[in-house]
């Protein structure tokens, strides 16, 4: 669930799908920690039973590794507020669905809402997403900070703005092309005229006293702005096989060379870490590593 556009609960986002667009949807915590009937009335027919499948567990400790398995792990890890489920079958393509056309929702794995969750971002902090992509985890931190600054923990005096800052940084430039296609979109402001990556454009929602900017950088921009910028919390979701989801891409199987595997990816995977920890802020910050 995108909160810059969809500030309602997830049960009533999940209610405006079945609606608006005619799909069911749960909160994900809803299918897998319970057994549950689901029914939307006589339109939809029988119920359908959902069994739990999936815990999301993670060590007792306090650290921030969140894993996907079995409960063998003392401790758990309910997935984040604003993860909802859609079910099969679905009445049409996610494309053309009014939810997500509004954007209020993007379509994203498990997983990497957990990579997500697991930075734990806070409203007022700078954010340095070095791997950005195509934006994905871009925007899932701009919602869960939106998110959390309009809970009671985190409320503020009307005089009191929250001011957050996520600098979304890629080497390649048609990746961050597609970043900023998808902003109007999932509710933020591209000043006019500005077409260039490195700008300032904003977002601020109208239910929270906190401002949300997103810029877009190349490696020359980051170098050349946040040169000696220290940020409170730096993800880096590295360039790795594709090993870990072959499932989407079958054709790495016969791609990918054992130099490329075990010499040349970890080689590149080191550069980027190392580069991505200098600009972690010393004093509390704090950097989530992930690959496939």
């Amino acid at each position: 669930k995108n909160a810059i556009r969809f500030p309602g609960t997830d049960e009533e986002l999940c209610k405006w799908l079945w609606e608006e667009d005619g799909v069911r949807a749960e909160p994900l915590a809803t299918l897998l920690l319970e057994g549950i009937q689901l029914s939307h009335g006589h339109a939809h027919g029988k119920d359908v039973q959902f069994r739990q499948k999936l815990e999301l567990t993670a060590p007792s400790d306090g650290s921030s590794r969140y894993i996907m398995g079995s409960l063998s792990n003392s401790g758990s890890v309910m997935p984040s507020e604003g993860t909802i489920k859609f079910l099969p079958p679905l009445a049409k393509s996610i494309w053309s669905m009014r939810g997500w056309q509004n954007g209020y929702f993007e379509v994203q794995d498990a997983g990497s809402q957990l990579i997500v969750q697991s930075l734990e971002a806070l409203p007022g902090e700078s954010i340095l997403d070095y791997c950005a992509g195509n934006g994905g985890k871009t925007f899932a931190l701009a919602s869960a900070i939106m998110n959390t600054a309009g809970t009671a923990s985190h409320s503020t005096t009307n005089a009191t703005v929250l001011h957050s800052q996520i600098v979304a940084h890629d080497v390649v430039e048609e990746r961050l092309r597609q970043i900023k296609g998808s902003l109007s979109r999932v509710g933020f402001v591209v000043p006019e005229g500005n077409c260039t990556y490195n700008g300032t454009i904003t977002a601020q929602s109208s239910r929270t006293n906190c401002q949300c900017i997103i810029q877009l950088d190349t490696s020359s921009d980051l170098e050349t702005t946040h040169s000696s910028t220290y940020f409170d919390a730096v993800l880096v979701d590295a360039p790795c096989s594709s090993t870990g989801v072959l499932r989407r891409r079958p054709s790495q199987r016969w791609d990918l060379t054992e130099k490329q595997i075990f010499e040349e990816l970890p080689d590149l995977q080191l550069e980027i870490l190392e580069k991505a920890a200098s600009f972690v802020n010393e004093n509390g910050g704090k950097l989530v590593y992930s690959t496939c």
